[in-house]
């Protein structure tokens, strides 16, 4: 199966949301601590604000037959000082093909790259390619 990219669009925003709450919650141990519910009524006020900026942009990964099936996404912010990834997801069926590096790619061009959340997989991807991600910096107030 062939992928291909294209921006995110007010059609995306509904699955972008919803996945990075999922997503994040249970890779961030929350759900040790956590109800649901609980987390989600923090949480999402700060996912619906960040798409309602515009300055907000993402990338999409889809099948190449299938621009509407959401394979896994990014979610980017432009700074004077550097960008901000505010989160990158992909479906666990799709990881380890490669999909995130290329969303890195094609997402962070310029140096120094922020980030605000990060999980156990990320965190792990992370301290195994410490050249690739020295110019990154956990900043979570950016979100």
């Amino acid at each position: 199966m062939g992928f291909r990219y294209r921006p995110y669009g007010p059609e995306d925003v509904a699955f972008m949301i919803d996945s990075w709450g999922r997503s994040y919650f249970q890779g961030s141990r929350a759900y040790q601590h956590l109800e649901a519910s609980e987390f989600h009524a923090y949480h999402r006020p700060i996912r619906e604000r960040f798409f309602s900026r515009p300055s907000a942009a993402g990338i999409i990964c889809c099948p190449q037959d299938d621009p509407w099936h959401i394979i896994a996404w990014i979610a980017v912010e432009k700074l004077t000082s550097g960008l901000v990834v505010q989160y990158l997801y992909v479906k666990d069926a799709f990881r380890q093909q490669g999909i995130a590096r290329q969303l890195i790619e094609k997402a962070t061009p310029i140096k120094p790259v922020f980030y605000t959340h990060t999980t156990g997989i990320s965190g792990n991807i992370v301290s195994k390619h410490p050249d690739e991600f020295a110019s990154w910096h956990l900043i979570p107030h950016l979100v």
